[in-house]
């Protein structure tokens, strides 16, 4: 038999947070399977039994979700936590999160992703640690201008939970009901169509990693049931080997390495001690889409390295955000501190300052952490006084040289001599990004150079079109010159030399240091 129980707050309270902050399906899942970890160490669940999410999409004939039901086989809840904590949002304690775990500060999220991604259904729960007691049967409503109200059921025995909850004797089932269609894309369930799993891949990855946690989706048509089985990603630290076969070998790589590891940071300003591991590069290699589907390599046929530094922030083995160095300034910038990647792990009982939907922490937060990083950072890898002017001198010293500038000269100025082009190459000293740091004319024949201190991204490529579009200077060649460039560069340079190639009669090349062996003295 159900009864009611009126929810003590009111309804208008959640009226203005309707889960607009999600932004994307994905993100209000991750919220609910965030709850689903929670007591993921309780001593009343045996360590060799995994965390098991299985979160059932409902289609029918549409191509797109009508239903949704995320179970768990975890702590479960008692009457008080559904009341309190599911149903109701209240701030959590220090205390609280340290022994049940879980990643935000306000309560479980419920009625914002339930509402976010549809209406609120059934709520099926039973508590470890049970033998034969019953578990729990509920459902909140929430009527604008109405104080909301649960029904409550107690009387779920053992065997209708496990009927109902894939085979599961403890954890937890939400049921979300009437799907919002419009917030889902045709080709959400195809891996190659969308970024949804990738997020989730890589905030469990640790847990999955350490076989702690297992995510299943099902997707439920009429020709049956499709399931996917969501792999951890694997990242690769590159300590500068050229053993290729290195990248292979995940576990066992050279690569996979660190130059510190949990070692302690003050971050005094937050009066918190977190651990950090740090190291350079970082590869990420084979990433796996999903268990049932194989390897394929999402990231890169070929190991990359990432250039930014970049710092992934973890609680409880579950990652929280990231956050990239900005920019880089000139004269002992960030350049030496490209291919950094940092793991912060924040301990438990801290009250990380994430956002309502757990999907992003406070900026404020973050810098300060990557303050004290960047300090530790440079303790290691000391900046360099080098800026892009000395590698425009570079290049003029070695292109003008008789001998040496021979190679260059034939790849970039049609192979006239060192004193031909001593008087026709013109280095345009900086003032500015309107102006090309190089122009060459001899006879017809004409050149604008741009040069990059570090890798070549996306602003590089507008900056090309300015001088392209923006001046009366019209060249033969177009040549940018950097340390490596991303492949949206190069696949722009591609596109522009099929599209206005011929029609304008010039040519657009990406040239690294390395096909012109230029270095600094």
């Amino acid at each position: 038999m159900a009864n009611k129980k009126k929810l003590n707050i009111t309804s208008d309270v959640f009226t203005a947070m309707d889960g607009a902050a999600y932004g994307e399906p994905y993100k209000a899942l991750e919220d609910g399977f965030d709850n689903s970890l929670n007591g993921i160490n309780d001593n009343r669940i045996s360590s060799d039994t995994p965390r098991k999410i299985i979160t059932d999409f409902y289609c029918g004939d549409s191509s797109t979700p009508d239903n949704i039901r995320i179970t768990d086989n975890g702590i479960g809840m008692d009457e008080d936590t559904i009341e309190t904590k599911l149903f109701v949002t209240q701030k959590v304690s220090a205390l609280e999160k340290a022994s049940k775990g879980g990643t935000g500060r306000w309560g479980y999220g419920y009625k914002q992703l339930t509402h976010y991604l549809g209406t609120p259904g059934d709520v099926i729960t039973r508590e470890a640690g049970l033998d034969d007691e019953f578990g729990l049967r509920t459902r909140a409503t929430y009527e604008d201008g109405k104080q909301p109200e649960m029904t409550i059921d107690r009387q779920v025995s053992r065997e209708r939970f496990m009927q109902e909850c894939h085979g599961f004797e403890h954890g937890t089932r939400i049921d979300i009901d009437n799907i919002k269609k419009e917030k889902w894309t045709s080709s959400w369930w195809n891996p190659k169509g969308n970024t949804w799993f990738k997020s989730t891949q890589a905030r469990y990855s640790r847990l999955l990693r350490d076989k702690k946690l297992q995510i299943t989706f099902n997707k439920h048509t009429g020709k049956g049931i499709e399931p996917k089985i969501l792999a951890p990603a694997e990242f690769v630290l590159d300590n500068g080997s050229d053993d290729a076969m290195a990248y292979v070998d995940y576990m066992n790589s050279t690569r996979n390495d660190w130059n510190f590891k949990g070692t302690d940071l003050d971050v005094d300003k937050l009066d918190i001690v977190v651990t950090v591991n740090m190291g350079k590069h970082l590869s990420a290699i084979w990433r796996k889409e999903w268990d049932t589907i194989g390897d394929i390599q999402l990231i890169a046929g070929s190991a990359s390295k990432s250039a930014n530094p970049a710092i992934y922030f973890y609680q409880n083995d579950v990652l929280l955000d990231t956050f990239k160095f900005k920019g880089s300034e000139r004269d002992g910038g960030l350049s030496h501190l490209n291919g950094l990647f940092t793991e912060v792990n924040v301990p438990s009982d801290v009250i990380v300052p994430t956002n309502t939907t757990k999907s992003g922490i406070d900026d404020a937060w973050k810098k300060e952490i990557a303050a004290q990083v960047k300090i530790m950072a440079e303790a290691k890898w000391i900046p360099q006084d080098v800026n892009e002017l000395a590698w425009h001198k570079a290049f003029e010293k070695k292109v003008l040289h008789p001998m040496d500038g021979a190679g260059i000269r034939q790849f970039m100025f049609d192979g006239i001599s060192s004193d031909e082009l001593k008087d026709d190459l013109y280095h345009e000293f900086p003032k500015g990004a309107s102006r090309p740091d190089f122009k060459w004319e001899n006879g017809e024949l004409k050149a604008i150079i741009e040069f990059k201190d570090e890798k070549a991204n996306d602003d590089a490529v507008k900056q090309m079109a300015k001088y392209v579009m923006g001046t009366e200077f019209k060249a033969d060649y177009y040549y940018l010159i950097a340390p490596s460039f991303n492949d949206s560069v190069k696949n722009e340079f591609k596109n522009w030399n099929k599209t206005f190639g011929k029609q304008f009669e010039c040519e657009f090349r990406t040239i690294s240091f390395d096909e012109i062996a230029l270095k600094l003295d």
